[in-house]
């Protein structure tokens, strides 16, 4: 019977433990939200948006929704408290996302609340339009036309008249360029005294090297139209040489493309090696390698830099290599590696950024030990054959990567791997007096600016970050720990595109604003930046 008296008291627990949390839900009352939604332009109220309401950006947790009404109001009832992101579409005018800055575009909503205050802008959708020409002034039918800005991008293809549309994109600088399909293949024999033609990829207005593009400049709700890009033809050229150290490899192939193993255009191997691609794309390109061993062992070649303009290119010779997937090192002065006494049980980093790839974010780091040594086999993947710059995160102010011996000159801080990794262990040498740069970023009409901010080797590539930072709202930003050398400086708004969208036409228009420093040891450079206008 002592067991009846325990079975209530547990119950009486149990039914006290349920009221508690019926008593607590019954406090908790839903929130409701309630705002506007107008062209950012006009002021104008916008009706048919749809309001997206969600907890996180992979909409995980339940999601809310509704149409403005011909006021530009919405409405949503019934919503859990929590943290919101929310974003509008609505037809010819540029969406909002989490990613905007526009005011009330991340809400956090508390138990009961009532937010009947949310205004939303938008902005009014910009076009670009055109025709795409042979030579010869004949429309050229299903070409893929490229629009891409500081802060947005597009692609169209042409109809059988070669016309193009490119919508909803935001206010900026444009370029624009179109290309054919291309097939690399044999050039046709011809006997009736006709050329084939080579039409290549060209730039507004008709330009083959997009370093020398127009840009143009799109304003709000605007429609650039009549863009006549006029195909360039140029003479029919091939890239050959001949792939090495195949013995035991299984399958090999050749690519070329405007960044170093990033597969775009393959040519034809033989047997021995030899390869020929016909009708290469024109300008600075790179050419590698690659294959594959029985046991499924990954090979590549260095990549070879090649400029195919209007010439044959010829005698290229590509080794195959086993990729990097290991190999020791040392950091040294070792006393330099020290923290400011800091106890921490995070080791610092030795990162590799791959040369002529970065703004892609081409990075490995490797995790450096007490005693100053690190491992290749740490970094989880392989390394190319290929030039990496040097840098370890988390050092003193001041010190800096100074030189690399034992695969590499020993005067910079480059690693060179083209020809593998050297038998002896890599040597990364140490600077206690790095340089320094600071200053003020500033917008159009000379306000202080807060923006990403980018250094860069200042080499024919010109677009090797090294660096990033972000100015502070005051506009001031510093870089410490720089290795003497030429560098080139750029602050990006925080509205416009990440740099990894930056190609050689984009950097012709960051180049206006851009400074180009050098630094010394131990220097300490005042160098105040720009903003591009729009």
């Amino acid at each position: 019977m002592k067991a009846f008296p325990q079975f209530v008291s547990v119950l009486a627990l149990v039914l006290a433990g349920v009221w508690q949390e019926q008593a607590a839900n019954e406090d908790k009352k839903p929130a409701s939200i309630e705002g506007i939604v107008i062209n950012r332009v006009t002021g104008e109220p916008l009706a048919h948006a749809h309001v997206h309401l969600y907890h996180d950006r992979y909409q995980s947790e339940g999601s809310y929704g509704a149409i403005t009404t011909a006021e530009g109001r919405f409405s949503m009832r019934g919503v859990a408290a929590g943290t919101y992101f929310v974003t509008v579409d609505r037809t010819g005018f540029v969406s909002s996302s989490p990613d905007t800055e526009e005011a009330g575009i991340k809400r956090t909503l508390k138990d009961g609340e009532e937010v009947g205050d949310l205004i939303i802008r938008l902005m009014p959708a910009g076009m670009i339009s055109g025709r795409v020409l042979k030579p010869d002034g004949e429309a050229v039918e299903t070409a893929r036309v490229w629009v891409f800005g500081n802060r947005d991008h597009g692609m169209a293809i042409t109809d059988n008249k070669g016309e193009f549309r490119v919508g909803g994109l935001k206010p900026g600088w444009y370029f624009a360029c179109a290309e054919q399909k291309r097939e690399q293949v044999l050039p046709e024999i011809r006997t009736d005294g006709s050329a084939e033609p080579n039409l290549v990829s060209t730039c507004y207005p008709s330009t083959v090297d997009p370093r020398a593009a127009t840009p143009v400049l799109l304003r709000s709700g605007a429609e650039i139209a009549a863009i006549e890009i006029r195909l360039k033809s140029l003479p029919i050229v091939r890239v050959s040489g001949i792939v090495t150290n195949m013995t035991e490899v299984e399958s090999t192939s050749v690519w070329y493309s405007r960044e170093a193993y990033a597969n775009t255009y393959t040519a034809s191997l033989a047997r021995d090696g030899s390869f020929v691609l016909w009708k290469p794309p024109s300008g600075h390109n790179f050419v590698w390698a690659e294959g594959h061993t029985q046991e499924g062992v990954l090979l590549l070649s260095a990549p070879v830099e090649v400029n195919s303009e209007g010439e044959n290119v010829g005698n290229i010779v590509l080794p195959l290599l086993p990729v990097i997937r290991d190999g020791p090192g040392r950091v040294e002065p070792q006393e330099l590696l020290k923290t400011h006494g800091k106890k921490t049980e995070e080791r610092l980093k030795l990162f590799f950024l791959r040369l002529h790839s970065s703004r892609y974010g081409r990075r490995s780091d490797v995790e450096i030990n007490d005693d100053g040594t690190f491992d290749l086999k740490t970094l989880g993947r392989y390394m190319e054959p290929d030039k990496y710059y040097l840098t370890v995160a988390g050092l003193p102010d001041g010190v800096y990567v100074r030189s690399v011996e034992g695969a590499g000159n020993g005067l910079e801080p480059i690693l060179d791997l083209r020809q593998g990794f050297p038998k002896a262990p890599v040597v990364v040498k140490l600077g206690a007096n790095g340089g320094e740069v600071s200053g003020i970023v500033r917008d159009t009409e000379g306000k202080a600016a807060k923006a990403r901010i980018y250094l860069l080797l200042d080499n024919e590539y010109g677009l090797d970050i090294i660096q990033q930072s972000e100015s502070g709202d005051n506009g001031n930003y510093s870089l410490k720990g720089l290795a003497p050398g030429k560098y080139k400086l750029l602050a990006i708004s925080s509205h416009d595109l990440d740099f990894g969208y930056v190609d050689e036409a984009m950097m012709t228009l960051y180049e206006r604003v851009a400074e180009r420093i050098y630094v010394t040891e131990g220097e300490k450079a005042s160098q105040d930046l720009k903003l591009l206008g729009n």
